[in-house]
């Protein structure tokens, strides 16, 4: 039995001092990859200065020019979008992460039909791109512990490293450092000729706990006294009135400009703005940017 509880012990040892230098190792390739989601969220959780940040996913990082949007309302923004971060949840997290150095003027927050609805697969799934940064803030530790995972980045260092470790290795060989222009990186491709308009599907449910992180995010911008834009860029689909009504209510409760040019159905006369039914490219990029950047100039007067 002596022999046997010794031998644990000296696994239990080897595991933890492995995961630990594993840890300090992957820690300072963290510091140092441009991987692109990577340098982002590093920006952001160290050096974010700017007096307008950006928040949401794909179609954050790829429909907001910042230079576009800075020549009209004079003030300083970035894009700080993280390519399929998913959902409210890792808004709120990147939130709290940014809120330890940095109160903006304004953020704006890119939703999507992800930000109330139930999914099929783990709606925390995509929080572990984070978890390096585990420890920096207890509101945003307090996802994970709704997420039943918490327990598992602090029992295992280097497993918080795991969502994102290859990728921030591959760029340790790349340079993509801030994006193209602060935050923002143009959708590669071509238009998509075969791109017809069709009516989007209503989500099966509202779920009650995203519309909670939601209200929590625009609760912690007020506290800090930000100001709080919603925004629903274009996509080439027909929107049902009613489709973002759970996230309008919220809005409309707490005051928050809600811009959404995708029930309007603004440029579904100008298919050839987009790669696909849900990402434009660059020409009507800047096309948008400067709508959008009229109407934040109007509200933020």
């Amino acid at each position: 039995m002596k022999r046997f509880i010794i031998s644990l012990s000296t696994i239990i040892a080897l595991f933890f001092a492995i995961d630990r230098i594993g840890s300090m190792v992957m820690a300072e390739c963290f510091k140092r990859t441009n991987a692109k989601a990577e340098v982002k969220i590093r920006y952001i959780v160290e050096n974010v200065c700017e007096d307008v940040v950006l928040f949401g996913t794909s179609r954050c990082i790829h429909h907001y020019i910042p230079s576009i949007i800075t020549d009209s309302i004079h003030k300083s923004v970035y894009n700080g979008g993280i390519s399929d971060s998913d959902n409210i949840y890792s808004h709120y997290i990147l939130l709290n992460y940014m809120l330890t150095h940095h109160k903006p003027e304004v953020v704006c927050l890119e939703l999507m039909p992800k930000d109330y609805s139930v999914q099929s697969d783990d709606p925390f799934g995509k929080i572990s791109f984070f978890a390096p940064w585990i420890g920096l803030s207890e509101r945003a530790d307090s996802v994970y512990r709704v997420a039943d995972n918490y327990w598992n980045y602090t029992l295992s260092h280097l497993y918080r490293y795991n969502a994102k470790g290859v990728e921030a290795l591959g760029g340790l060989v790349t340079n993509h450092r801030y994006g193209e222009d602060h935050g923002y990186f143009k959708a590669e491709g071509s238009p998509d000729k075969s791109l017809t308009l069709e009516k989007e599907e209503y989500p099966k449910g509202v779920d009650r706990l995203k519309l909670e992180y939601v209200q929590r995010f625009i609760d912690l911008c007020h506290k800090n006294d930000i100001k709080v834009v919603f925004t629903i860029s274009p996509r080439y689909s027909i929107a049902p009135p009613d489709f973002y009504a759970p996230l309008k209510d919220v809005a409309a409760r707490n005051g928050v400009p809600c811009l959404d040019y995708h029930s309007i159905g603004l440029f579904h006369d100008h298919p050839e703005y987009f790669r696909d039914s849900g990402h434009m490219l660059e020409d009507g990029v800047k096309v948008y940017s400067a709508i959008f950047a009229g109407d934040l100039k109007r509200i933020c007067k």
